[in-house]
């Protein structure tokens, strides 16, 4: 997979089934080793050599891990692992040199949700994903639409492919009835792109009606995590989809 300027490639020779891992490292050498390592063990790979590539590969895989180098060719890791800590379904693991203290422990405060450090155990480093990637199955089984407990059914209101939404309530439900758990960005977003449905909207408009008014700082990824939440949970297909117009936001087919 080409992802902008920078390798960005998928392997999905393992399966759909098993978690997905974005490796972030600019030394080809030891991207390709740690690629290895993961096949063997069952998860699906994905590889990025700088930001920009992982950011491609971020917004069109559904990444469950990213394990990141710090040093990367165009940009800090840091800022990649601060922005992926908005996601709390994407774990993010730093990789880092044994000397790199004060990196690991930076990146700990930004969000990272564990390290391993250079060179590391590979049966160590498998189990470390595996348990983050339970951590983050978890997660996202909690975010699945569930039959609600003690509401009603939905009022009617406007439909989106198989869901309706209900402003007044602020929430959204399939055909059956079923509430989809979404963050309250997450709807602000979803009713942002519905009422201008089939128009593009950037990402500072989005910004502007979701978090409110200001300017968007260039770092700050919210429009695109809260994007990503409802592509997960809505599972939105053609003809109604939320699609990514590179270098300027979404559209909502």
């Amino acid at each position: 997979m080409d992802a902008g300027n920078g390798n960005g490639r998928i392997d999905s020779a393992s399966g759909a089934t098993h978690p997905l891992v974005l490796v972030v490292e600019d030394e080809i050498q030891v991207q390709e080793l740690v690629a290895q390592i993961l096949k063997r063990e069952k998860f699906r790979v994905a590889t990025a050599d700088s930001v920009r590539a992982a950011e491609a590969v971020l917004e069109d895989q559904d990444v469950m891990i990213a394990l990141v180098d710090l040093t990367l060719r165009d940009g800090n890791g840091l800022d990649l692992v601060r922005r992926l800590s908005l996601d709390p379904m994407v774990g993010t693991i730093i990789m880092s040199g044994a000397s790199e203290d004060m990196d690991r422990i930076i990146g700990l405060e930004v969000g990272a949700d564990d390290y391993v450090t250079k060179p590391f155990n590979n049966r160590e480093l498998a189990a470390r994903l595996r348990r983050h990637a339970a951590r983050i199955q978890f997660i996202r089984d909690q975010s699945v639409p569930t039959p609600p407990t003690s509401e009603p059914d939905a009022r009617p209101g406007p439909a989106l492919g198989d869901w309706t939404i209900d402003e007044p309530r602020r929430s959204v439900y399939d055909g059956a009835g079923r509430r989809a758990l979404l963050s309250d960005a997450e709807f602000r977003t979803l009713v942002c792109l519905f009422r201008n449905q089939g128009q593009v909207l950037s990402r500072d408009g989005l910004y502007r009606e979701v978090v409110g008014p200001g300017s968007r700082d260039p770092l700050d990824r919210r429009i695109d995590v809260y994007v990503s939440g409802l592509r997960k949970k809505l599972k939105l297909t053609d003809p109604h989809r939320i699609r990514t117009v590179h270098g300027v936001g979404y559209i909502l087919d």
